[in-house]
C-alpha cells in the first residue's frame, strides 16, 4: 500500500517528495519502505558515526522515519534512523503514559542513490499488547528530514494541526489490512 507523505506547511524542501509503502508479511511482520527524492542535501548521519543498530531515544531530532499504530485506547510509536538505530514507545493516551515495550530488534537499512534515499524497516509487532490478533492496523506515518545545512522538514500522511504533531489522533489515517 503506497502513500505519499506531505510536508507540513511551515516546513518544506522545494522539489522534494516522500512516500511510504507498507504491508504485512506472511509471518505477521510489518514492512515499512520510505522513499524520498529531490533531497541531495539530506543528512543521513547526524554525527558521522558508523551504523550501530542501537535502541536510542530522540532519533526524531535528525533524519528519521516514524510509524504510529493504534492499539486500543493507546498507540505505539516506532522510530527508524538511516544508520539502523531504532526506538519503540507505547503511549496509553495522547502523549501520555510513555513506556518502552519489549520487542524483537527491527531490521533497519537505508540506501542513497543520488538525490533518492530509501529506508526499509521490518518490525515484528506480534508480541505487543493490542497488536496480536491480526486485526487491521490503524496507523500514521511520518518523516523528519534534516538537510546538511541543518534545516528540518516534517512530513506525514496528514497534518491535522498548525504545528507538526505526529501524535495527533487525527493523523492516524491509514488502515493496513
Amino acid at each position: 500500500m503506497r502513500r505519499s507523505l506531505i510536508s507540513h506547511p511551515t516546513t518544506s524542501l522545494a522539489g522534494a517528495t516522500v512516500s511510504l509503502d507498507v504491508r504485512r508479511t506472511g509471518d505477521g511482520q510489518v514492512l515499512f519502505w520510505f522513499s524520498a527524492s529531490g533531497m541531495s542535501g539530506v543528512r543521513l548521519s547526524h554525527d558521522g558515526r558508523p551504523p550501530t543498530r542501537d535502541r536510542l531515544d530522540e532519533l526524531w531530532r535528525h533524519t528519521c522515519c516514524e510509524a504510529f499504530i493504534k492499539a486500543g485506547t493507546g498507540y505505539y510509536e516506532f522510530n527508524f534512523a538511516p544508520g539502523g538505530d531504532w526506538q519503540a514507545y507505547h503511549f496509553t493516551g495522547y502523549r501520555e503514559g510513555m513506556s518502552r515495550p519489549d520487542l524483537p530488534t527491527p531490521i533497519v537499512s537505508a540506501h542513497r542513490h543520488g538525490d533518492l534515499w530509501q529506508l526499509q524497516a521490518y518490525v515484528d509487532p506480534g508480541g505487543l499488547p493490542g497488536l496480536q490478533d491480526g486485526a487491521p492496523l490503524v496507523m500514521g506515518a511520518s518523516a523528519v528530514i534534516e538537510t546538511k545545512a541543518g534545516d528540518i522538514s516534517y512530513w506525514a500522511l496528514a497534518h491535522p494541526s498548525d504545528k507538526p504533531d505526529f501524535h495527533h489522533p487525527d493523523s492516524f489515517v491509514l488502515e493496513l489490512p
